[in-house]
C-alpha cells in the first residue's frame, strides 16, 4: 500500500506500508527545490528511505482521537492508522495523503486561508520529536521534560511550558498527554504553541481522579509545589520566577474562574451533567440516577478543589 503525500498542493514524498513496516521517502523533484523543507525535524531531506515498525510520529499525531477517530474509522472501514490518513482533512494539519494523484484529490478550502490564520509558522507536535512515551503508563513527566529540554532552549518558553503543566495539574486534567503540547518554529527558535484540548476531567464519572496522568516526582495525586521543582530544575528555570508564575495562576483559578461559571449558567442554562448507574454485567443497561446543571457541577468541582488546595500547604503558601 502506498500513499502520496502533498503539502500546499506540492508532492513531498511517499509513505508505504506492507502490513508490518512503514517506509517513507522524499520525492526526487521535491528534494531539488531550493525552498524544500523537511516534514519533520527528525526526517531530514535525503534520498534515503526511512523505515519504522510504527507509523512515523509526524503523521500519527495528525490522526484525531476519541469520537473524531471513530468517525474516520467508519468512513475508511478500517481502524488501521495507514488507512485513516487519506481521510484526513486540513483541520488536522497541512499535509494531504492520497492514493491517487493530487488532481483527483478533493481540495479543502482551508488551505486557502491557512496562512492567514497561522501565518507562516509550522506547528510540530512535541510527540513528533521522538519523545519515548509510547506507553504513557510506563513513563513520567521527568522523562518527557528531559526530551523537551533538548528542543525548547529559550528560558521564557521553558517557563511557559511549566505554566501550562502547572495549570493542567491545578484544574485536574487527568488526560494530559503530549498531543496537548505543541511547539512552533519562529526563525531558528522553537516556541510553545497555545495550550489546547485542556479541561478538567473531574467532571466525568469514570475517571481515576488523577491530577495528571504522567507522574510528577512519582505522584499522580496530592502534587505539591516542591514536586514541580523536579521539572523546574530539569529545565534550569529559577524557582523564584516559577513560584511567582504559579502563585498568579493559582490566584486566578481561585478568584477569577468563578466569574465564568456565572456566564456559563446564563448562556447555557439547559446544559446538564448526568450520573449513570454502574453496570455489573454486560447484559445490563445503565440508567440515569442523578442530574445537575453544567454550571452547578463546575462550581461544585471548583469548590472541592479549592478545599483540597488549602490542605496542601506546600502549594497554597507560595
Amino acid at each position: 500500500m502506498k500513499l502520496s503525500i502533498y503539502k500546499k498542493n506540492i508532492l513531498v514524498g511517499y509513505l508505504s506500508f506492507d502490513g508490518k513496516t512503514y517506509n517513507f521517502v522524499y520525492d526526487n523533484n521535491y528534494l531539488c527545490k531550493t525552498d524544500a523543507e523537511p516534514v519533520s525535524p527528525k526526517m531530514p531531506l535525503t534520498d534515503k528511505i526511512e523505515y519504522s515498525q510504527k507509523l512515523f510520529n509526524v503523521f500519527e499525531q495528525l490522526i484525531p482521537e476519541g469520537r473524531d477517530r471513530k468517525i474516520l474509522e467508519k468512513k475508511a472501514n478500517s481502524a488501521n492508522d495507514f488507512d485513516l490518513l487519506p481521510w484526513l482533512q486540513h483541520v488536522y494539519g497541512d499535509l494531504q495523503f492520497s492514493r491517487t494523484s493530487l488532481q483527483e484529490f478533493y481540495k479543502v478550502d482551508y488551505a486557502n486561508f491557512k496562512n492567514e490564520i497561522l501565518a507562516t509558522n509550522n506547528f510540530p507536535n512535541i510527540l513528533d520529536m521522538q519523545i519515548k512515551i509510547d506507553d504513557k503508563d510506563q513513563t513520567s513527566s521527568e522523562n518527557m521534560f528531559k526530551q523537551i529540554k533538548k528542543y525548547l532552549t529559550l528560558p521564557e518558553e521553558r517557563l511557559i511550558l511549566l505554566k501550562y503543566y502547572f495549570y493542567s495539574m491545578l484544574i485536574v486534567h487527568e488526560d494530559m498527554h503530549t498531543k496537548n503540547l505543541s511547539v512552533r518554529t519562529e526563525g531558528k527558535n522553537i516556541r510553545m504553541s497555545p495550550l489546547y484540548d485542556i479541561a478538567t476531567t473531574a467532571i466525568y464519572q469514570n475517571t481515576y481522579g488523577y491530577e495528571t496522568h504522567l507522574p510528577i516526582n512519582g505522584k499522580r495525586t496530592n502534587i505539591r509545589l516542591k514536586d514541580f521543582y523536579v521539572l523546574v530544575n530539569l529545565l534550569n528555570v529559577d524557582r523564584k520566577i516559577f513560584n511567582q508564575a504559579a502563585a498568579e495562576i493559582l490566584w486566578k483559578y481561585t478568584n477569577r474562574l468563578p466569574i465564568y461559571f456565572e456566564k456559563l449558567a446564563s448562556m447555557f442554562p439547559d446544559a446538564m451533567i448526568y450520573k449513570k448507574s454502574r453496570i455489573k454485567f454486560y447484559s445490563q443497561k445503565s440508567r440515569i440516577t442523578k442530574s445537575i446543571s453544567l454550571a452547578d457541577a463546575m462550581i461544585k468541582i471548583h469548590q472541592n478543589r479549592i478545599k483540597q488546595l488549602k490542605k496542601m500547604d506546600g502549594l497554597t503558601n507560595h
